[in-house]
């Protein structure tokens, strides 16, 4: 619910209800349903609600973190500090897909386009059909009520 109305405020950057969702979809199937800021993939390292990896190869989005949240004096490991640079590289780094994120008119579309552009996972891995499942999840409980 954080999420989701932080994406549809104006600090979240104006978000429709569908496009909220279709994040957190995302973010659901990254970190688990609850959207743990503290989950970590074993492997390599990633991180957070979008799992941010560390590794040179993929742009340390992990201390691209790091260094953003101790701007602002947060804490790299909290929910907030996470949804606001989620907000942040998307508008700062149009090759994550604000723009066609912010044309998608659907729950559905809106996931996709965020898995494709911004979580970018690989395709055998992916769980499509679980972040839209997610996604419309969280839209039937949150969207209708607002």
């Amino acid at each position: 619910e954080k999420a989701f109305n932080f994406f549809v405020s104006e600090e979240g950057g104006d978000y429709t209800m569908e496009q909220a969702c279709g994040i957190i979809g995302n973010f659901c199937v990254e970190s688990g349903p609850t959207l743990n800021p503290r989950a970590v993939a074993p492997v390599e390292g990633s991180t957070g609600i979008a799992q941010w990896n560390p590794a040179r190869a993929a742009g340390n989005r992990l201390g691209q973190l790091r260094e953003y949240s101790a701007n602002l004096g947060l804490d790299y490991l909290s929910l907030g500090a996470q949804l606001l640079f989620t907000k942040y590289e998307l508008e700062t780094f149009n090759y994550l897909g604000d723009g066609p994120l912010r044309k998608s008119t659907t729950v559905k579309r809106a996931t996709e386009l965020f898995q494709d552009n911004y979580e970018r996972p690989n395709k055998q891995l992916a769980h499509t059909e679980k972040r839209i499942g997610y996604a419309k999840e969280v839209f039937d409980k949150l969207a209708v009520v607002k």
